[in-house]
């Protein structure tokens, strides 16, 4: 296909073949499309890589790549991955957590693997966790872990309440789930800052007491 494009272009383009790479833990290469969910561990594959931008194969590009690339100079000491939001309300059809309003698309995904690589006690495990945890509940797979992945916390608190039972009830889960978040898995800035379980409660504290 490339040998019919023009010869000024393809001297822009170097195509290089690299391995696949998986853990040996859970059959990831099948999940959704083959070999979609190696975006997830990009970081490994291409362990000399600095930063890499994933595009599904069917992007289209309306202005050049390179301007997309100059994004990473945007990024913040902390940020470590790039996605725009997802075109639909993720919610609506998932039963799992998701970023922001709508989730994220990982059709086009900014990655700095530096970063990613740092994480501690690996993003590789975290992303196996999630697999575990979240098992047959995934649909586009891939896509569904890099929402769980930067979502928000307490998700799993509000979705098992019974909004007929006391709120105390709601109030003792939210507690139990923050004192046992996951760090491999929740690594939001929030997570940094003092006093963070009771900044997240202390509203519907304050709405239980009233209610007495």
């Amino acid at each position: 296909m490339l040998s019919r494009w023009p010869e000024n272009i393809r001297n822009k383009i170097l195509l290089e073949k690299e391995k696949i790479v998986y853990p040996e833990n859970g059959n990831f290469r099948e999940k959704f499309r083959l070999c979609a969910s190696e975006r997830l561990f990009l970081s490994e594959a291409l362990p000399s890589e600095e930063a890499v931008i994933f595009l599904d194969t069917d992007i289209i590009f309306l202005k050049s790549p390179e301007i997309l690339w100059e994004e990473f100079a945007f990024f913040n000491s902390e940020q470590l991955s790039g996605l725009s939001p997802s075109l639909y309300l993720y919610h609506r059809f998932y039963k799992f957590p998701v970023y922001g309003k709508s989730g994220l698309n990982a059709g086009v995904w900014m990655m700095n693997l530096t970063r990613i690589r740092s994480i501690p006690r690996g993003w590789t495990t975290a992303i196996l966790k999630i697999a575990s945890v979240y098992e047959g509940k995934l649909k586009l797979f891939d896509q569904d872990i890099a929402n769980i992945l930067f979502s928000k916390a307490l998700f799993k608190a509000f979705l098992k309440f019974d909004v007929e039972n006391p709120l105390e009830e709601l109030l003792q889960s939210i507690k139990t789930s923050l004192k046992n978040i996951d760090y491999e898995i929740d690594t939001s800035r929030c997570s940094k800052l003092a006093n963070i379980d009771e900044m997240l409660t202390k509203s519907l504290e304050k709405t239980i007491l009233t209610r007495i």
